[in-house]
């Protein structure tokens, strides 16, 4: 889909960027996304592997993707890929 059919899908004027995209529909594995383009990464469901996570990209040479997956009441201005980013 492109920009103009996610607009109009989302009721947004044409050239008025939105605050943020939804990217959760489909779900979308960035972490394999990465690897497979040969940079590493690691995808983070629990807070617990927040830590541990952060401490393998700091100890890496070279990128490292953290995916970090956020369930619950999250706004949806909250989330996504911000225009101008």
């Amino acid at each position: 889909m492109n920009i103009q059919a996610y607009w109009k899908e989302q009721g947004i004027a044409e050239h008025d960027f939105p605050l943020c995209f939804d990217l959760s529909k489909p779900t979308i594995r960035f972490d394999e996304i990465a690897r497979s383009m040969g940079v590493a990464a690691v995808r983070v469901e629990q807070p617990e592997e927040i830590a541990p996570a952060i401490k393998q990209a700091l100890s890496h040479q070279g990128p490292f993707l953290i995916e970090l997956i956020l369930e619950g009441n999250v706004h949806p201005n909250a989330i996504g890929v911000r225009c101008g980013q």
